[in-house]
């Protein structure tokens, strides 16, 4: 009986049973996904325009290549630093509730994976 199939880092699907998940609900490891994704995202794109039209009114319009390149690596570095602590919620989630349930830490909200 599967209950969710997120994709690992490698691509191979992690299929958690009911039996692996236990109470959880299966929307407990999507909150942090897009927790993740959705700040990450939107970051990325809002720091990419906010460079390049800061680039293309200090180079009159025409900006380039290599000056586009740049922007797009630094907004997208900043953009993984603010998605970074969720990505470590997520597979505190999901590392847990593979374990047995005397090992289990029971997260029970991203925050709780995030401080504990």
């Amino acid at each position: 009986d599967v209950c969710a199939r997120p994709r690992s880092a490698s691509g191979e699907r992690l299929e958690l049973s009911q039996r692996q998940v236990g109470s959880l609900p299966p929307c407990t490891f999507f909150r942090p996904l897009l927790l993740r994704t959705c700040p990450t995202g939107t970051a990325r794109i809002g720091l990419h325009r906010t460079f390049s039209d800061s680039l293309a009114e200090r180079t009159g319009g025409k900006v380039p290549f290599w000056m586009k390149t740049i922007s797009g690596m630094t907004s997208g570095a900043i953009a993984v630093c603010i998605g970074t602590p969720m990505d470590v919620a997520l597979v505190r989630m999901q590392a847990d509730s593979m374990k047995e349930p005397e090992f289990q830490r029971n997260y029970k909200t991203v925050i709780d994976a995030l401080v504990r």
